[in-house]
């Protein structure tokens, strides 16, 4: 477990680092309304992403 953590902290690092630029990029690139209309469908598309697969839906409860 513990070789496990510095490999998987570095990915999601990464991966973090990745995406901010990306995004920032885009939003360069195509403009700040653009940008603000793909955070807006975000959570329209993994709606849908969800329903394809069928995920069902809840209240998330703690622990």
């Amino acid at each position: 477990m513990r070789e496990v953590v510095p490999a998987v902290l570095y990915i999601i690092a990464i991966g973090t680092v990745l995406a901010a630029l990306t995004y920032n990029l885009g939003v360069r690139l195509l403009g700040a309304t653009t940008g603000i209309l793909f955070i807006n469908w975000v959570p329209v598309s993994a709606l849908a992403i969800g329903a394809v697969l069928r995920w069902g839906m809840g209240p998330v409860l703690p622990n």
